[in-house]
């Protein structure tokens, strides 16, 4: 395959299908909308064309059709409107043109790969990513699965097979061995339970989270420890980011959602359970599966809540300490539905509850019992009401749980020295969803 020929061709589908649709009502909106989510692909295919002899007259017919497209949407643009939309339907039919002539020279050009290896472009999320040689792709197709994802949303049916996850994944720097958590991720968001319609358009500032556990932790070199929530890790950085591409480009554009402010677990959420730390078996054996299996585990989390206690001298004063960081008034979990919450505990205060015995069904009861609210504090306030059926459900308790069962919160170990630990809360409406690697 040519990821080259795949975006050419990708991006005339695109402006063909905004072209019919326009073409059965008249209905210049449709024109539009497409506008703003064609400037970076434009531009990406310029600056690849333009390395290539054979497609430099075409490249420059690209950049003035981007330049067109930018100016049209520019608010300086004072033409009146049928000016305006002659301006853009002619850009637009012209570039229709080119790429679709790009696409039967492209085919015919020998060694069109190797003359884009190294190139840099912008992808969906505004950062850099860099063509692939032929040799990452070839050995990207070891992994090859004829599994197409489906998420059924209310806006229609959206499919996202290998060739997608390979071009997304190659661009973005994954390694080849990667593919198979990144597929086993978009596995968990596709399924019912976890809900990721809700999750995608929530103004809730909350993301897809991906927990991996087994041993493909060390041979993807996935960090579990030291600062796996943070930067520095490249499987941790380009898994998470890898998803969030693949989301953004083919499930739904999160320029469209409703997203409030946002959350920076947009950019990459990933990281592994520090197993070889833990006192407890790891969360992949709590759901079901073996030791030596891989898996992935995905929650609909917000940014982590920090959790630090350096000075509690008992187990149960830092279970506390971290019932008390659970009690957000400003969580959607303490609203709705019947969601699960994480909570990441580092080591030392991992190994610190376990010395005294406390086993991971003893921390979770404590928690649902300590970390509540009263409910005459949230009646009227936050998301109150906005789920009446947990609404209903809150008002048996003169004291709130932050969950509706212990059940609800999963506990993992990961990071490293240091009374560290960390909180996450989740959308409320999702839950986490756990599938093995096939690899």
């Amino acid at each position: 395959m040519s990821i080259f020929i795949d975006l050419v061709a990708e991006m005339h589908e695109k402006i063909n299908s905004a072209i019919f649709s326009y073409s059965t009502d008249r209905d210049m909106k449709k024109l539009t909308e497409i506008a703003p989510d064609l400037l970076i692909p434009l531009a990406n295919i310029h600056d690849l064309a333009v390395k290539v002899k054979e497609l430099r007259k075409m490249a420059e017919s690209i950049r003035m059709g981007k330049n067109i497209i930018e100016r049209y949407l520019s608010p300086l643009f004072d033409e009146d409107v049928a000016s305006k939309e002659d301006y853009l339907m002619n850009a637009i039919l012209r570039l229709r043109s080119t790429l679709q002539s790009m696409i039967e020279i492209s085919e015919k050009i020998q060694d069109l790969d190797e003359d884009l290896e190294g190139t840099a472009i912008m992808l969906q999320d505004n950062l850099p990513g860099y063509y692939p040689s032929p040799a990452v792709i070839d050995e990207m197709e070891r992994y090859r699965t004829d599994e197409t994802m489906v998420f059924n949303l209310p806006f229609g049916v959206k499919e996202v097979g290998f060739e997608d996850i390979l071009r997304v994944s190659a661009l973005a720097g994954c390694k080849p061995e990667y593919l198979p958590v990144i597929h086993s991720a978009l596995k968990c968001i596709s399924s019912e339970e976890f809900n990721l319609f809700g999750v995608l358009t929530t103004e809730y500032p909350c993301w897809p989270l991906i927990v991996v556990n087994g041993p493909i932790r060390h041979t993807t070199g996935i960090n579990c420890g030291n600062n796996c929530l943070g930067v520095g890790a490249h499987a941790n950085t380009t898994i998470g980011r890898t998803l969030t591409l693949l989301i953004d480009k083919y499930i739904l554009s999160i320029r469209k959602t409703k997203t409030g402010q946002g959350t920076p677990c947009q950019y990459s959420y990933c990281f592994g359970e520090n197993e070889e730390e833990s006192p407890w078996e790891p969360l992949h054996v709590e759901r079901g599966f073996d030791q030596d299996d891989s898996t992935v585990t995905v929650i609909g989390g917000e940014s982590p809540h920090s959790t630090a206690d350096h000075v509690s001298k008992k187990g149960e004063d830092l279970l506390m300490t971290i019932a008390r960081s659970m009690i957000s008034m400003g969580s959607y979990n303490v609203y709705l539905g019947d969601g699960d919450v994480m909570l990441v505990l580092g080591p030392d205060h991992a190994n610190f509850l376990a010395e005294e015995n406390w086993a991971k069904d003893d921390i979770r009861g404590y928690l649902y019992e300590m970390a509540r609210n009263p409910l005459e504090l949230l009646e009227g306030r936050g998301g109150w009401g906005l789920d009446e059926f947990r609404t209903e459900w809150a008002k048996k308790f003169e004291k709130v749980p932050v969950v509706k069962s212990p059940e609800n919160i999963l506990i993992v170990v990961a990071g490293g020295k240091g009374r560290h630990s960390s909180y996450i809360p989740s959308y409320g409406m999702t839950r986490a969803v756990t599938v093995k690697i096939d690899h």
